[in-house]
This record gives structure tokens, C-alpha cells and sequence, in this order.
């Protein structure tokens, strides 16, 4: 956040994009978008991403062990989720603009700042237990907008060089 500061003051005119986990984009406190929000007001538009089922490269958890990085799959969508609703909309992608919500009168109520479940996979992945990998967030109040894909595949890897 300090460093994105930084540079804000020396380009004023200048947009800028930073890329990160949901988890460090949020609004909420002590995340670095918790600073961006302070830092920059209503400047500051972040956006969460989220998916149903596929794979994803993580390092693999097989109880206190940990294995290599590779393909990491997720095969359910529960119904209690935030991406739930996506699912059952069979589009293939979407961005959910989540601060439309409070212009949605009843039919957005059951969203607006109320605790979800949305799906927060970071490092670490362990197949065996899929529930455990979700977060309590609100929107719009943690993330102005969401980037939904139904599926998702690995990216390739890279071999790693000494």
C-alpha cells in the first residue's frame, strides 16, 4: 500500500492497477486494501475473483504435509456459497458490479453488507477438505465488483532454474 502510495505522489495523473489475493484487496482491516480505501476514498475499486469447479496450481496438504505445487482440483460448488448463484446462472464468465446492489431494492437486500461465504484459496490447497477453504465477506462493503469464471484450469508452470 505504501508503495503504491509512493507512486500515486510522484504520477498524479497516473492510474494505477495492482494485482493481489482477494484476501489482501479487501476493505477490511489490516489488509493492504484496508490502506488503499483510506489512502485513495472513493479512488480506491477493488475486485475480487472467484470461480465454481476445475483446477488451479497450489501446493498440495495431505493433513501436516505438504507436497509439491501442481493442479489442485475443486469439483462441487456448495449451495450455501456466493458462487452458488453464479453457478445456477450456467454462464461461463460474469463481473458482478456489487456496488449496483444498494440500487436493487428487495431483490438485493438478502446481499447487501450481509456475511457470505465466498470461496478464498490461496497457497496452500488441501483437496480433502474443500469447505474449509471459504471466507465470510460482505459486498459492496469488502469488494466493489466480482470476476466469476464457471471454470478454471491450472496455469502452466514454469520449470524452475538454479
Amino acid at each position: 500500500a505504501e508503495n503504491l502510495g509512493w507512486i500515486a505522489a510522484r504520477e498524479p495523473t497516473a492510474r494505477l492497477f495492482a494485482w493481489a489475493h482477494n484476501a489482501h484487496v479487501t476493505r477490511r482491516a489490516p489488509a493492504m486494501g484496508s490502506n488503499l480505501a483510506r489512502a485513495f476514498g472513493t479512488g480506491y475499486r477493488n475486485v475480487a475473483f472467484t470461480f465454481g469447479t476445475g483446477t488451479f496450481n497450489a501446493v498440495g496438504s495431505t493433513g501436516a504435509a505438504l507436497t509439491t505445487l501442481g493442479p489442485q482440483n475443486v469439483a462441487t460448488v456448495p449451495t450455501w456459497s456466493l458462487e452458488s448463484p453464479f453457478q445456477a446462472s450456467a454462464q461461463p464468465r460474469l463481473i458482478f458490479d456489487a456496488r449496483r446492489i444498494a440500487a436493487g431494492g428487495d431483490a438485493a437486500a438478502s446481499l447487501r453488507n450481509q456475511p457470505l461465504r465466498m470461496r478464498s484459496i490461496g497457497a496452500v490447497y488441501a483437496e480433502s477438505s474443500p469447505a474449509s477453504y471459504f471466507e465470510q465477506m460482505r459486498i459492496p462493503e469488502d469488494y466493489d465488483g466480482l470476476i466469476w469464471f464457471a471454470t478454471t484450469s491450472p496455469s502452466v508452470l514454469l520449470p524452475f532454474i538454479r
